[in-house]
């Protein structure tokens, strides 16, 4: 099934959105970048909404909005222990 594709750039741009400040670098990892090359480049659920009136739960901006913004929160902006 599918939902939405991220390449890296619009991954740190919704990054970028959320948390401005941030400093992202990215560096491409060879034998795993070889295992996404092998993916199909898009899926195709038109069946699955028309025959099981599927549709996503999660699009680009609610996944961000909803799961990865307020994890980086979590994880790095904890206010400090005293």
């Amino acid at each position: 099934m599918t939902s939405f594709s991220l390449s890296a750039a619009d991954f740190r741009d919704q990054v970028m959105r959320a948390f401005p400040e941030a400093q992202i670098t990215f560096e491409p990892d060879l034998r795993r970048q070889g295992i996404v090359d092998s993916w199909p480049s898009e899926l195709d659920d038109e069946a699955a909404r028309r025959d099981w009136d599927w549709s996503p739960a999660y699009d680009q901006q609610r996944a961000f909005d909803e799961y990865l913004v307020p994890n980086i929160r979590q994880r790095y902006l904890r206010p400090a222990r005293a």
